[in-house]
């Protein structure tokens, strides 16, 4: 039903922008570098995701997968998104000889947020919620993404 409503959403009488872009920035429902396709409303990327662990600190690295409904590439507007984040809940014990049982879960994230266009770029910020089997938690997150090939 999901599936149906976005492609409804995405079917228009007009010819469709379409986009491939790169993007940076901190956001836990898109990573701090990702690559991605805009075709229409509809834009998936997939991207890096770097995050600390809670105790010792230790960076772990993994991937984002976003899929959102959002405005075009060139448009300003709000958007909503669905995102994977495979080290978006972490977890360690301190033993009292050091921080062990290291254990990392990815993350569903649902999230809405706000993109502002300009000709050869665009800024999105992001709120949303996070859940797995072992956790749940708030995401945020701001990006700056160009377009490198439209039609």
């Amino acid at each position: 039903m999901a599936i149906a409503l976005i492609f409804a959403f995405n079917t228009e009488t007009k010819a469709q922008n379409n986009a491939f872009f790169v993007q940076g920035g901190w956001s836990w429902s898109e990573g701090a570098f990702a690559a991605g396709y805009s075709f229409g409303s509809i834009t998936t990327s997939l991207g890096y995701a770097p995050a600390k662990m809670p105790g010792s600190g230790e960076w772990v690295s993994g991937l984002v997968w976003n899929i959102k409904l959002a405005p075009e590439w060139d448009e300003t507007g709000y958007y909503l998104g669905y995102s994977f984040n495979s080290v978006g809940y972490r977890s360690q014990m301190d033993y009292g000889s050091g921080w062990t049982d290291d254990y990392v879960e990815g993350m569903h994230i649902l999230s809405v947020g706000y993109k502002v266009s300009a000709i050869t770029w665009y800024l999105a910020a992001d709120i949303g919620y996070g859940w797995s089997a072992s956790g749940k938690g708030m995401s945020y997150g701001i990006v700056l993404g160009f377009p490198l090939f439209t039609n």
